[in-house]
């Protein structure tokens, strides 16, 4: 009596293989040989060979490893495509921010200016505090135009260059503004203190 075996056991485990486990990766798959899947359910290697020569398992393997390429890619490309759109979002939060931090400074500056004029004392707003909250303002306004992919307020060559020479000292520059910002704000709180007493 000749031994019965599950082929549709024996062909799937040569065809799809099996997922790596240390990897965790179900893109990740291990394909056993031909002898490998005999040892393993007990057959023997001239009976697999047979069968998968007239099956065309080779075939049918080559093309079950194409679609698990193509489900892998597939997968990447939806990831960076989420990861993207997180990326976008963030940086939208961030200009929209900046727009504001940059608005409110401008309210208080007008404010103060107008308090200053009232009480006759006459201190000007400095002008390379409004020079640098226009260029953060307009900077702000760049990185929301091209997110959203529309044309930038930099769009000339003068502006340009302009922009890369300053590029180092963007970061630079950002933070040195919100400290001068904080430390003016500290310092205005300080002298209402005082007039108030």
């Amino acid at each position: 009596m000749s031994k019965r075996f599950n082929w549709h056991i024996i062909r799937a485990a040569y065809i799809e293989g099996g997922i790596a486990d240390e990897t965790r990766d179900a893109f990740a798959r291990i394909y056993p040989t031909l002898e490998e899947v005999a040892t393993l359910h007990g057959a023997s290697l001239f009976t697999v060979r047979n069968k998968a020569a007239s099956e065309h398992w080779i075939e049918q393997r080559e093309a079950f490893q194409i679609e698990v390429e193509n489900a892998r890619r597939r997968s990447i490309i939806e990831r960076r495509g989420d990861q993207s759109e997180r990326l976008d979002d963030r940086g939208l939060s961030s200009a929209e921010a900046g727009l504001a931090l940059v608005g409110m400074r401008l309210t208080w500056l007008i404010q103060r200016e107008q308090r200053e004029q009232e009480s006759q004392r006459g201190v000007n707003v400095d002008a390379r505090e409004l020079t640098a909250l226009g260029l953060a303002a307009k900077r702000f306004v760049d990185v929301k135009a091209q997110i959203l992919g529309q044309s930038a307020t930099s769009a000339e060559a003068t502006v340009d260059e302009l922009e890369r020479e300053l590029v180092v000292e963007d970061r630079r520059l950002a933070e040195e503004l919100v400290a001068w910002i904080e430390q003016r704000q500290a310092d205005e709180d300080a002298d209402d203190l005082q007039d108030a007493v």
